[in-house]
């Protein structure tokens, strides 16, 4: 069994990886785009890019759909919209960003 930082690493070569000077220019230009944030709701109200949704990666994927009381309808409506999605050190957001793929 690979360990959690194996998933990251072998995980960060299928995704894209945004630098926050790049996200930043990416929400001045670009409409609709879902910011989700996957950390833990303490660590979310603590800090936060503004307008992004809080939604922790252990519940992502009952989030994205309907019927379930984790879902979201910001992200289960968001089926075609470009979505980033940030942590603090990226390794939940990378695997979170691909199992979301």
């Amino acid at each position: 069994m690979k360990s959690y930082e194996e998933l990251v690493v072998a995980t960060t070569a299928l995704i894209t990886e945004l630098m926050p000077w790049d996200l930043a220019e990416k929400i001045q230009t670009q409409h609709r785009l879902l910011l989700i944030d996957v950390r833990e709701a303490k660590e979310f109200r603590t800090m936060h890019i503004e307008h992004s949704i809080n939604v922790p990666r252990g519940i992502l994927k009952a989030a994205s759909e309907f019927g379930y009381d984790e879902s979201v309808p910001a992200l289960a409506n968001a089926r075609e919209q470009v979505f980033v999605v940030i942590c603090r050190s990226e390794r939940r957001s990378c695997l979170a960003a691909r199992t979301s793929q």
